[in-house]
């Protein structure tokens, strides 16, 4: 994977950040935080599953998201690119997206508890 994750930051003409990987559910996805060559705030995904597999909510969510909401005015991380590669059975998928610069609310993809989120009205 991260040979895989290196060739796509590589492709899409980005610089990784050291000491920010992430690992996905069962070690499937890789992400970090990068730098475009003008030095924007990006964050690169990449994603692996056997290659007869390559479809479905898991692969086009985030390019079905981008097509049907855009970046929602800045409330979406915006997809900047993608780079696509298999290698003996195995597809890779490459996501670059706009780096979200907000806490993150909760660190698995299942809520485990209640989120904590701002008053919607503002600071009284």
């Amino acid at each position: 994977m991260r040979v895989h994750h290196a060739r796509a930051a590589h492709a899409l003409d980005v610089q990784t950040e050291p000491g920010g990987e992430f690992w996905g559910w069962a070690g499937r996805t890789l992400g970090a935080p990068a730098r475009t060559a003008s030095g924007a705030p990006v964050w690169l995904r990449l994603l692996s599953v056997p290659a007869d597999k390559a479809s479905g909510k898991l692969w086009d969510g985030a390019t079905d998201a981008q097509l049907a909401f855009g970046d929602l005015d800045g409330h979406r991380p915006a997809l900047l690119g993608m780079y696509e590669t298999v290698d003996d059975g195995t597809a890779y998928r490459a996501e670059l997206s706009v780096r979200v610069d907000q806490p993150v609310l909760s660190n698995d993809p299942i809520l485990q508890h209640d989120l904590q989120l701002p008053d919607p009205g503002g600071p009284t």
